[in-house]
């Protein structure tokens, strides 16, 4: 799973970029201000977190999360796209 960071001002602009790679490539980053903000993640990667019961979700949410902090550095913050428990 590739992750990429997108400022939030890149993002907007290239929406339809972050979208398509989300759905191909993996969860994207967008940060606020250097930190990070917000996760675009595909449809089908949401229904799948929906499917699951929710304990289970939530141990998924957070099983995501730190794979994203290994590769995307920080530990992601909340957004409201995706809200992953902090």
């Amino acid at each position: 799973m590739s992750t990429a960071k997108w400022q939030l001002q890149d993002a907007k602009n290239r929406l339809s970029e972050v979208v398509r790679k989300a759905r191909s490539e993996g969860p994207q980053v967008i940060t606020l201000h250097g930190a990070d903000a917000a996760v675009v993640i595909s449809a089908r990667a949401s229904a799948g977190l929906e499917r699951l019961a929710p304990g289970r979700a939530a141990a998924a949410a957070l099983k995501l999360r730190a794979g994203l902090a290994s590769r995307a550095g920080p530990q992601l913050s909340r957004g409201a796209a995706a809200r992953i428990p902090g």
